[in-house]
Order: structure tokens, then C-alpha cells, then sequence
């Protein structure tokens, strides 16, 4: 078997997509855990790497293999860091809802106490060594609503997997940063639009008395194409005072097509 990256964080879940962006340096690809490329017998070789950290997520069919024969596995591997997640019930009618964070030191494992400052009841915070930021679970959103509860355990959306920002001071998951990309993309997109809108209205005020309608239309059809050109406010300004040198300020790349097929409007009588 070909041998996994040194320095991964390999989820041995149904919810791989836990994990973000910030930790894709540490996870391998979609192929390196195809099961068809693991041995039939599922025992590890010489060659594997041995992943920095496992999370799992608990069932009752597995509670006690993962807290135990698992347990053991990993700790002889030298994984640095082993999470379990009960989702409630799962090790045994009531277990609560807990992360269980065990983290090597020397040759075998020791469980890592919450954080007392950073937990809340349904959400415990554990300092990683591996992630080098304190983690939690937390339950998926959609948990108290009748139709998750009414779907199948296998397509229920996952817990939230969070990490604490320390420069924001805030946590941070992968739905949450992707829906403030978003919002930040349209605010990014309304600005842009914005400017453009108030330099081709700068363009206008300042050359509509130096340059023909259709040169000023030709202008705005292709800055609401292409953009603007750089520094573009600075160039209607050299144009202002060069109106012969519009086209090469105004529309840089541009072919003349106007010139070229002798279509070349004449210039206002009162230009400079």
C-alpha cells in the first residue's frame, strides 16, 4: 500500500467533513482513503505513515472497540492525539454528550482535562498540540428540529467541529467562515460596482465637454465590459488635458476600430 503523508489528520468517521480549511494540510485526499487501497487484512505496515491524530465519532456498535482496542492500536502507533465524540448514549443508555481528548505522552495515553475557562455545558474546549489551538464539538444546528430527528442516523448532518481563533478571539468552523466568504464576496461585488458606477459618472462630468457622445459611450460599454483601467480617475484627468490622447488613456489595449474603418467622429468644436 502506498504510503499515506507524514503529517495527517486521518478521521476514521462517517463525518470527514469535519475539518476545514484550516487543517487540509493535515488531511489526506479523497484517494489516499479509498478502502480499496488499504490491506484486506486492515492491519497497518512497516511503510504507513502514522497519522498526528484520529478522531472518532462513537456509535453503539463500535463505543467499545474505539475506547478500547482502538485505544490501544494508536497509542503503539505513536498517534499524538485521539478523540473520541459520544453523541449521547453511545458508551452506554445515558452517557452525556462529551469530546474525550487523549493525548501521548511517552508510550501511553493520558486523558486531557476541558478547559474551565473556554467550556460551556454542551461544549467542551480542549487545548491540541497537533491543531495548536483549542478544540470542541459542537451539535449539529438542525439537532432540535423534528425532521432531523426523524431522519435515518446515517444522513443526519454531522456535529461542528471548531477551533478558537486567537487572533479574532472568536471559534470558527467550516459552515461559518464559508457563509461569511459569501457575504463578504456580495459586499466585495457592491463595492466594486459602486466604483465603477462613480468613475464612469467622474469620466463623463469631467469629458463631456472635450469628447464626442460616442467616444464617451464607447468608453462606458467597454469599462462596464473589461473595468476600468488602472489608475483610471488619473487618466481622465492627462485626458482633460490631452483630449487627441483619450483613446491611448481611456481605453489602453483597445484596437482603434472607429479610426481604422474611417469612422472616426469628429471632435467637439470646443475642444481644447
Amino acid at each position: 500500500m502506498p504510503s499515506l503523508p507524514p503529517a495527517i489528520v486521518l478521521l476514521l468517521s462517517p463525518f470527514a467533513s469535519l475539518f476545514d480549511a484550516r487543517t487540509w494540510r493535515k488531511m489526506p485526499s479523497e484517494e489516499d482513503l479509498d478502502p480499496s487501497r488499504f490491506p484486506e487484512d486492515g492491519q497497518p505496515r512497516p511503510d504507513d505513515a502514522v497519522p498526528e491524530l484520529v478522531l472518532e465519532i462513537l456509535s453503539e456498535s463500535t463505543a467499545v472497540r474505539d475506547q478500547k482496542g482502538k485505544r490501544r492500536l494508536y497509542e503503539y502507533l505513536g498517534v499524538r492525539e485521539y478523540l473520541l465524540y459520544d453523541l449521547g448514549g453511545k458508551r452506554w443508555d445515558d452517557s452525556p454528550r462529551e469530546l474525550l481528548v487523549y493525548r501521548l505522552e511517552g508510550d501511553a495515553y493520558r486523558q486531557v482535562p476541558p478547559d474551565p475557562g473556554l467550556s460551556e455545558p454542551q461544549a467542551q474546549a480542549f487545548w491540541s498540540d497537533v491543531f495548536d489551538a483549542y478544540i470542541r464539538m459542537l451539535p449539529a444546528p438542525q439537532e432540535d428540529t423534528e425532521e432531523f430527528r426523524q431522519l435515518p442516523a446515517g444522513r443526519r448532518p454531522p456535529p461542528l467541529f471548531q477551533w478558537r481563533d486567537a487572533v479574532q478571539g472568536r471559534w470558527r468552523d467550516r459552515a461559518t467562515d464559508e457563509r461569511d466568504r459569501i457575504r463578504q464576496e456580495g459586499k466585495n461585488e457592491g463595492r466594486t460596482e459602486e466604483r465603477l458606477e462613480a468613475t464612469i459618472d467622474t469620466m463623463r462630468e469631467f469629458l463631456g465637454s472635450e469628447l464626442a457622445d460616442v467616444h464617451l459611450d464607447r468608453i462606458e460599454l467597454i469599462w462596464r465590459r473589461d473595468g476600468p483601467p488602472a489608475y483610471a480617475l488619473r487618466r481622465v484627468r492627462d485626458a482633460l488635458r490631452a483630449p487627441s490622447e483619450w483613446r491611448s488613456l481611456l481605453l489602453p489595449g483597445d484596437p482603434d476600430d472607429d479610426r481604422a474603418a474611417g469612422r472616426e467622429p469628429p471632435m467637439p468644436t470646443n475642444s481644447r
